[in-house]
């Protein structure tokens, strides 16, 4: 399953968010590319990338049909989604003309299961 990994590349001389740098997710060679799995970083420093976090699965939920109605029913309302994420950490590449280009593994700081995301941990640039 894919979905969003979130955070900032910042200066590591000023802590200060870079607006522009391309964040690039690391795939192994016999891994289908992904779509969203590269972009740069917004002008507050924010960039977000789809990236192979975990599995979303769905059940039909028996105990859930006594207290539905047929249309709650039709409409999938009888649904069990789950998301499990298994990750610990992402590769990437992060690079920005003036900094040394970034290539290694970002730890995962914060998990959201509810939004099937993962907030990484900052990404430190060293200037040139």
């Amino acid at each position: 399953m894919l979905m969003a990994s979130r955070e900032f590349p910042a200066d590591a001389a000023t802590n200060q968010y870079l607006q522009g740098a391309t964040v690039a997710l690391v795939l192994p060679a016999d891994v289908q590319s992904i779509k969203d799995s590269t972009t740069e970083s917004d002008k507050n420093g924010y960039y977000q990338i789809k990236a192979p976090i975990g599995k979303s699965s769905s059940d039909f939920a028996k105990e859930r049909l006594l207290s539905l109605s047929l249309v709650d029913v039709a409409s999938g309302a009888a649904r069990k989604v789950t998301h499990v994420v298994d990750i610990s950490q992402l590769i990437l590449t992060v690079s920005k003309p003036g900094y040394k280009t970034f290539y290694g593994t970002v730890p995962v700081q914060s998990i959201n299961t509810d939004r099937f995301q993962v907030h990484l941990c900052t990404i430190e640039m060293m200037p040139t």
